[in-house]
């Protein structure tokens, strides 16, 4: 394709990742996640005065009157419209209808602020109109050939949800909202909220903004290490109970049928007790692999916007990517303590179970064989298992061969 802004942005930044298709009334939460409007009303339960993310799980407050009033994403409205109106014209076959007018002819080009497609009279007619003053047309051979400015398609001005028609010029720095002029005098006045012009202030929020991106992207590169060292220590630790099970099953193969019970009392606790140190550790890493990827889908959707969206989007979305970034920020911290320390994990799942079962296997011997039960005796004080001597219990000198040999 020959337009850039087609290769630039990926199908699946423009989809729901929900219903997988593209946005429908684009909705942002709090994490800075997307969806469609039905969507998230399909995912909300009733009664609820809060919604979860249906990527990370985090939640976002519900407004009173639904998810309808949820802050809509006019960046990816836009994008979405603009993508898809190129996509017509580039990819199209046959004939688009004009949206100008009601004959419906044949569409010759498109109007970027109106988002319309437009028949030859309605292009002239749009051109000398004073009410259509400063909106950019662009014929479909300019479209295909990429003979105009992308920028300037992506980046008009919006006007205000309160006062229809207002151009969006200022920015409320104390509310951290883009408000128009009327919004300037009525409800956000001086001196209570502090008012700077928008393109005066927008390098100064994208400067805000990319250093929370930066920040977040550090974090996120902490997160990808520490997801690493649990998966690695995760496959150790399934490793060893492999080795550990092993070990039991050979040893206890060894042994009459009479202690056949302990042999399963052993498995059972081995596995029991792995599994919940699995499970702590799947917990541990499914929380960082969520904080991982709310940053990463964060900074994707920061970047975005500071590299397409408008001064006044970027205003618009400003708190909302610095709170969440930053959230996402304290989130990564509070996982310093997340990989386990492996010497402590083997000490407390086997140290104590071992030991009780072993006494119970010497009392085994002593009634099975008078000589076995005094070689027993010999092994007493060597019982102390911790995850350091666990493999150092080799001296076969002091103890029944048939039982302990490569224990």
């Amino acid at each position: 394709m020959s337009s850039e802004i087609l290769k630039d942005i990926s199908d699946e930044f423009l989809e729901c990742q929900v219903c997988f298709r593209t946005y429908s009334r684009p909705k942002l939460l709090g994490c800075l996640h997307t969806f469609c409007e039905t969507c998230l009303s399909d995912h909300v339960p009733e009664g609820t005065s809060e919604i979860t993310c249906p990527s990370c799980s985090q939640t976002t407050p519900l407004p009173q009157d639904g998810v309808s009033r949820l802050k809509d994403d006019s960046f990816i409205s836009n994008l979405v419209a603009t993508v898809g109106a190129k996509k017509r014209v580039i990819e199209g076959t046959g004939n688009i209808p004009c949206e100008g007018c009601e004959d419906k002819k044949t569409a010759t080009s498109r109007c970027v602020v109106c988002n319309d497609f437009l028949c030859r009279s309605c292009v002239t007619a749009h051109r000398k109109m004073k009410v259509f003053r400063g909106h950019l047309v662009v014929s479909f051979d300019d479209m295909k050939k990429g003979l105009f400015d992308e920028s300037t398609e992506l980046k008009n001005g919006p006007t205000c949800d309160i006062h229809e028609g207002e151009k969006i010029r200022f920015f409320c720095k104390t509310c951290e909202i883009p408000v128009c002029h009327n919004c300037t005098v009525l409800d956000h006045s001086l001196p209570k909220h502090e008012i700077s012009r928008l393109k005066s202030t927008s390098e100064d929020l994208r400067r805000d903004i990319l250093h929370h991106i930066n920040e977040a992207t550090r974090h996120k590169s902490i997160l990808d290490r520490k997801s690493h060292d649990l998966e690695r220590k995760k496959a150790d630790f399934h490793k060893k109970h492999e080795e550990i099970c092993h070990r039991l099953e050979k040893k206890f193969e060894e042994l009459a049928q009479h202690i056949d019970q302990l042999k399963q009392k052993a498995l059972e606790m081995t596995n029991t007790k792995a599994a919940i140190k699995m499970k702590e550790m799947d917990t541990m890493k499914e929380k960082v692999d969520s904080y991982r990827s709310r940053l990463s889908s964060g900074c994707t959707y920061a970047e975005n916007i500071l590299t397409r969206g408008s001064d006044a989007e970027v205003a618009a979305a400003f708190h909302q990517m610095r709170e969440s970034l930053s959230e996402g920020v304290r989130c990564s911290r509070r996982t310093e303590q997340y990989v386990p320390d492996l010497t402590t994990v083997w000490a407390d799942v086997y140290e104590m179970e071992l030991n009780r079962l072993l006494e119970e296997v010497r009392e085994v011997l002593w009634r099975e064989d008078d000589e076995i039960a005094e070689m027993v005796q010999r092994t007493e004080g060597t019982f102390k298992f911790t995850v350091e001597n666990f493999t150092s219990l080799q001296d076969t000198a002091s103890r029944p061969t048939f039982f302990f040999n490569n224990f």
